[in-house]
């Protein structure tokens, strides 16, 4: 799937994301031309409790007066999205689901919500405001903690981040490449935002609409791609800034900035 920002009237900066979207067109009733919101309703996570082991299912009504599938349906589990399948009915009128190990959630609650696009371009969450909680995890042998002394003078781990592009000058013809290295050395996950300023608005990864989207980035060394863009000539010449953000999981507390310039000749 390709989002395409614009800068102002004449121009725009087409950027393809590293995760996209595909689906097989299929037959739907014949639209009723009015542009209706779909509806989302009866969302939960069955069960409500388990252990890591656990297979929990994550559904929703999906329901279109228009007659249109949705581009874009996705439960974000902990801020993370996952993509959801058609369990039943039609796609414009049925119900999505998407199964979750319990080893692959929190140990305690957990929290989520879902997100649908149609197919033209409506968007609308469940719930409207705020998140579900659900479900709460245990764990099936939890170990005696061992608490060992920390030295007074061990320094404090923190995450690092660094914001990169292939150059920082380019001219038409030429393909910009966006990326992000996160070494998370701490022992816990945390949450990455990427965004460009286009026209006084903010413009977020993955999917480069204006709503953010953390990134959940687990401990270890991750090397990002965020993005290409491919110089053309509606791209106005000029400097344009990415910016990135690491926090802590679930939280807006800033753990790292950074930023990178290009100019496009």
């Amino acid at each position: 799937m390709t989002q395409t920002a614009t800068s102002n009237p004449s121009s725009t900066i087409t950027i393809t994301p590293t995760k996209y979207l595909t689906q097989t067109p299929i037959p739907t009733p014949t639209s009723t031309g009015s542009d209706q919101k779909p509806i989302l309703s009866m969302g939960i996570v069955d069960p409500e409790t388990g252990n890591e082991e656990t297979i929990f299912e994550y559904r929703v009504h999906y329901s279109d007066p228009d007659g249109g599938a949705p581009s874009i349906k996705r439960v974000f589990i902990n801020g993370v999205y996952h993509t959801m399948d058609l369990n039943s009915g039609n796609p414009w009128d049925g119900f999505f689901t998407k199964t979750i190990i319990g080893s692959e959630l929190n140990i305690g609650n957990n929290v989520f919500y879902f997100y649908f696009i149609d197919d033209e371009s409506n968007l609308v969450y469940l719930p409207v405001t705020s998140v579900f909680n659900g479900p709460i995890i245990t764990q099936i042998n939890t170990p005696t903690p061992t608490i060992t002394p920390v030295p007074t003078d061990t320094p404090i781990l923190l995450p690092l981040m660094d914001l990169f592009a292939n150059g920082s000058s380019f001219d038409k013809g030429d393909t910009i490449n966006i990326s992000v290295k996160v070494e998370n050395n701490t022992f816990n996950p945390i949450d990455m935002y990427t965004a460009i300023p286009l026209s006084d608005t903010l413009y977020w990864y993955p999917i480069w609409d204006e709503i953010p989207h953390p990134t959940r980035v687990t401990p270890g060394l991750w090397v990002i791609p965020i993005a290409a863009i491919q110089v053309n000539d509606s791209i106005p010449n000029g400097t344009y800034t990415f910016y990135a953000a690491i926090t802590k999981h679930d939280s807006y507390d800033l753990l790292g900035f950074d930023s990178v310039e290009i100019t496009i000749n």
